[in-house]
């Protein structure tokens, strides 16, 4: 179910560069030109990175291949921190510094709900996603378990959703259901890995398919 998860966390990703820029123009009120130059420019950058990853992943991989896994690992997180410049981590951080935990309180049934509501709406992507791939029921349960725990973007709106002069509890609120998820996540995976694996069977390993995902071919060069 790996390539699954891979798959519908890039289309997310994929799908916030376009959406973001939007939100800005509906809700903030940023110019349409600057607004849509924003989408312009994460579309292609983000077509850029998936052209260079589907077509030369090979040559890429090349430069930090190691016969030491844990060097492979630090070579991959360095660039990682390098491309990100720390931005998102220290928005974050800032994010979490501004949140007063005294005020969670009242925000903890609604942020429960929502976290409730979008686990169960994860389960069932993941387990729509996964119908073409001969998985059993507990790969399938597994994939959507497992995206339960994803809800960075939230904050990110939250903070337009201020910014734009709303209801400042609705950052409090993300951070609430940002929690909840990422606790409920990990539980839930936990608690039911043991009726999963007994779920799981075998399956024969079989041709590659003609049409592979995003995600296979990035994991698989």
């Amino acid at each position: 179910e790996t390539p699954v998860i891979m798959s519908i966390l890039i289309l997310e990703d994929i799908a916030m560069a376009a959406y973001l820029p939007l939100m800005s123009i509906l809700v903030i009120g940023q110019g349409r030109l600057s607004g849509l130059g924003s989408i312009a420019i994460g579309g292609v950058v983000g077509g850029a990175l998936l052209f260079v990853a589907l077509n030369y992943s090979k040559p890429v991989s090349s430069l930090i291949a190691h016969h030491s896994n844990e060097v492979v690992l630090l070579s991959a997180l360095g660039l990682t921190l390098l491309v990100a410049g720390f931005f998102a981590a220290i928005f974050f951080l800032f994010f979490g510094l501004s949140i007063d935990p005294t005020t969670l309180v009242p925000v903890l049934i609604p942020a429960a709900i929502l976290a409730l509501f979008t686990a169960a709406a994860k389960v069932f992507t993941g387990w729509w996603a996964t119908q073409g791939m001969d998985l059993d029921i507990g790969s399938r349960l597994r994939a959507g378990i497992t995206l339960i725990a994803r809800g960075e973007f939230s904050l990110v709106i939250a903070m337009m959703g201020i910014s734009a002069g709303l209801d400042p509890r609705l950052g409090t609120l993300s951070a609430a259901y940002v929690l909840f998820t990422a606790v409920l996540g990990p539980l839930a995976l936990r608690v039911a890995e043991p009726a999963l694996r007994q779920m799981t069977k075998k399956i024969p390993q079989r041709q590659p398919r003609e049409r592979e995902s995003i995600a296979t071919r990035l994991t698989h060069p």
